[in-house]
Order: structure tokens, then C-alpha cells, then sequence
């Protein structure tokens, strides 16, 4: 059987600390951000590769976010947001491999 590689769009990510809800009226939050969505990036890999969405959020979203929790990144915005994102590409990936 031929392997078949399968792109998701997942949209655009969050790049900013304002995209991801952080506490930039008072802090400095873009290097924060930065390593949000690299954490992201790397969580939508696992789930391309078959890992849920939890599964991907414990081991690649959750630590980055625990370590930047002062900045706001373990607040509900940051994670529900990154948790609809992975479930968006879970979804669109699951859906892709019935065609």
C-alpha cells in the first residue's frame, strides 16, 4: 500500500501576545508568544501524526504554557485556544483520511 501525505490548513496561527490573550498591558509578552506557537506548531505535528488532541496539548502545549504562567499563558484563553486549534486539525485530518 502507497503512503499518502496529507496537508491540513489549520489557518492562521497565533504569533502575538494580543493573539494569544496574554498580559502584554503589563509585560513584555513576545518572546513568550513565540514559544507559544513554535509549542503549537509542534503539538498540530503529533496530532498530523496521529496523536489526540489532549495527547498532543499534555506533551507539547502544557509545559511551554506551565513555564510561562506568570505571562498568562495558562489562563482559559491561551489554552482553549490552542485546544480548539488541535481538535480544528484533528478533526480536518480524520476527515481527510475517509475520502
Amino acid at each position: 500500500m502507497k503512503r499518502i501525505k496529507v496537508t491540513v490548513d489549520a489557518g492562521k496561527l497565533p504569533e502575538t501576545g494580543d493573539d494569544w490573550e496574554l498580559y502584554t498591558a503589563s509585560m513584555k509578552c513576545e518572546r513568550v508568544a513565540r514559544s507559544l506557537t513554535a509549542a503549537l506548531k509542534r503539538a498540530i505535528e503529533a496530532v498530523e501524526a496521529g496523536k489526540t488532541s489532549s495527547e498532543a496539548m499534555r506533551e507539547h502545549f502544557d509545559p511551554v504554557a506551565r513555564k510561562y504562567a506568570d505571562y498568562g499563558a495558562c489562563d482559559t484563553e491561551p489554552t482553549g485556544l490552542a485546544g480548539s486549534i488541535l481538535d480544528r486539525v484533528m478533526d480536518l485530518t480524520k476527515h481527510s483520511y475517509r475520502r
